[in-house]
């Protein structure tokens, strides 16, 4: 359970990552 808790926790955290990237990318 806990495996999968920080495993999706970690996921989560890059998919949020890359959105910023993204976003600072367009905004410049």
């Amino acid at each position: 359970m806990e495996m999968t808790k920080k495993i999706f926790h970690w996921s989560a955290g890059s998919v949020v990552l890359l959105l910023l990237d993204y976003c600072l990318l367009c905004s410049c």
